[in-house]
Formats: structure tokens, C-alpha cells, sequence
């Protein structure tokens, strides 16, 4: 279950943000979120190469995307999807 309270009401003021979830999914991901008060959207994906399929379709739709994965701390990621 994804949930963030702001969802609603940021995507009433930015409706692309509720149709990039959308279309995060439609692509394949597990779930799609944004992040905090809305600065970013997320996917979840079953793994590394899941993710970079994902993150490659994003960008030829025109997104900034990247595969990244989560850590004990921090973050990584890269520019072309691998990890």
C-alpha cells in the first residue's frame, strides 16, 4: 500500500504528477508514488533490470529518469539505468 497524504491536493494543482503515476504504472511498475510534497514520482519495480527497462521508456517519453535501488544509506544510481 502507497500512500502520501499531499497526493490529492498537489495533483489538483499539478495534474501531471497524478498522470506520470499513471503512466509509471502503465509501463509496468509494481506501484508509483510521489515523493513528499511532490518533487518527484517513483516507481517500484521487481528488479535491477526491471527498473532500467523502466527508467529507458521514461526517458524516451521525454523524462528525466534513472533506475536507482535502495541502500543501507545514501542512494545509488546512474544515468543509464545500471546499477
Amino acid at each position: 500500500l502507497l500512500v502520501n497524504g499531499f497526493s490529492r491536493s498537489v495533483g489538483d494543482r499539478c495534474p501531471e504528477i497524478p498522470r506520470l503515476r499513471r503512466r509509471i504504472q502503465d509501463l509496468g511498475a509494481c506501484g508509483a508514488l510521489m515523493t513528499g510534497s511532490g518533487s518527484a514520482v517513483y516507481g517500484l519495480v521487481q528488479d535491477d533490470d526491471h527498473g532500467a527497462r523502466l527508467a529507458q521508456a521514461l526517458r524516451g517519453l521525454g523524462y528525466w529518469a534513472v533506475a536507482a535501488r535502495t541502500v543501507r544509506a545514501g542512494y545509488e544510481f546512474t544515468e543509464d539505468g545500471e546499477i
